[in-house]
């Protein structure tokens, strides 16, 4: 960059022969900033406002309220830790397993525990989910839902948790349209 605005003749001072503009400038400064301190998502581009839902929640009413909000997803909470995710696939498997979808206005997520409980591993092929710890950079990010994508794997939402794991409460979520690369963004512009 120096060369390209200073010129040192063989003999004499320096000659200014271009002028960086304030953009430029504030560009590059963005630049070491990032370098020197990356975003975490969670600070960023994390929804921190998260729609749960509990086991005794009634299936219908949340559904409903999913349905309006296009939710693909809702993560089951117990005392405020993640337990569970309900998403299309699970509900898929709760009617091959009952013979149909039997769901009436008193069914509650206890019912499709079997589809929608979490272990300590989360199966992303049929959850649709992935977990991240909070210290996540959004370059982080960005590459599990790349990785999911490359091995054909349709990842929702990325769920970050205190140290990324089942049990710990949700502190914010990450689904693909809040990716900067989504918005055409630049990972260096942001900032809290």
């Amino acid at each position: 960059m120096r060369n390209s605005i200073v010129h040192i003749p063989s003999a004499g001072p320096e000659t200014l022969i271009a002028e960086p503009s304030a953009d430029v400038l504030d560009r590059y400064r963005r630049f070491v900033e990032y370098t020197k301190a990356p975003p975490r998502a969670l600070d960023t581009i994390a929804v921190r406002d998260v729609y749960t839902v509990q086991w005794d929640s009634l299936v219908l009413v949340e559904l409903r309220h999913m349905l309006a909000r296009s939710f693909r997803l809702a993560p089951i909470c117990d005392d405020s830790r993640l337990v569970g995710v309900l998403t299309e696939t699970a509900l898929c498997q709760f009617a091959v397993r009952a013979g149909g979808l039997p769901l009436n206005d008193r069914t509650t997520f206890a019912e499709l525990r079997a589809e929608c409980e979490l272990n300590d591993t989360l199966d992303t092929v049929q959850r649709q989910a992935a977990l991240a710890p909070e210290s996540s950079r959004v370059d982080e990010i960005e590459q599990q839902f790349r990785e999911h994508f490359q091995k054909d794997v349709a990842l929702t939402v990325v769920l970050i948790t205190t140290t990324g794991s089942v049990g710990e409460p949700i502190l914010g979520i990450v689904t693909a349209h809040d990716l900067p690369s989504a918005s055409g963004k630049s990972v260096i512009d942001l900032r809290t």
